[in-house]
């Protein structure tokens, strides 16, 4: 929603990769999108460049398969498949959309990979969700997605900087509101460790 990333890597079996090359582009592709339900047209073309790019960069290293995964603001976009449409006839590459639970799901299996513990929540702020993954055994036990992101957030609530006390409280009211349902339900369950993941944390 914020920024879209590339990972180029060599797969050398299901449980060992190699990074060989990392890019992160901030293209907004959320701003305003969250609050209307619309990708602007020039939001659209940021992304089809950056896209281009990461797919020369990936063939430059010898990627054989390119996987492209969107979130919350292709989740949100009443354009979404005209967005997909535009960057696959544009660069070749085909976006899969993400379910929200499925984003907590992959983002839990990442954090318990990255570190080292088989019993935590991890915490993904991005730019238009947050997803709580509760992970037992290296699995998931407890998945969690809402409408909670940064620039979604921003988007919505503050119009001044720094921000008024009004906005922040109405803020706080929102994401009160949204974090009932996880708070009531996560009470049962434990976890070792905390983690906190993405680039607003």
């Amino acid at each position: 929603s914020n920024s879209i990333k590339t990972i180029v890597a060599d797969a050398v079996s299901a449980e060992s990769f190699a990074v060989l090359a990392r890019e992160k582009e901030s293209v907004r592709l959320g701003h305003g999108t969250l609050a209307n339900h619309q990708l602007s047209p020039e939001a659209i073309a940021r992304a089809v460049d950056t896209i281009r790019r990461y797919r020369l960069l990936a063939e430059s290293r010898g990627a054989e398969k390119i996987f492209a995964v969107a979130t919350a603001t292709i989740r949100a976009a009443d354009n979404a498949a005209e967005f997909i449409e535009t960057v696959e006839k544009e660069t070749g590459v085909h976006i899969e959309i993400l379910s929200g639970v499925e984003e907590a799901r992959i983002i839990g299996l990442s954090a318990v990979y990255a570190i080292k513990s088989n019993s935590l929540l991890n915490i993904d702020i991005g730019g238009g969700s947050t997803e709580l993954s509760v992970m037992q055994n290296g699995l998931p036990a407890k998945l969690f997605s809402m409408k909670l992101g940064a620039v979604g957030l921003s988007d919505k609530f503050i119009e001044n900087d720094p921000p008024k006390i009004k906005e922040i409280k109405l803020l706080q009211e929102e994401i009160a509101l949204a974090l009932e349902r996880p708070t009531r339900e996560l009470k049962e369950y434990s976890w070792q460790k905390t983690s906190g993941t993405s680039g607003t944390i």
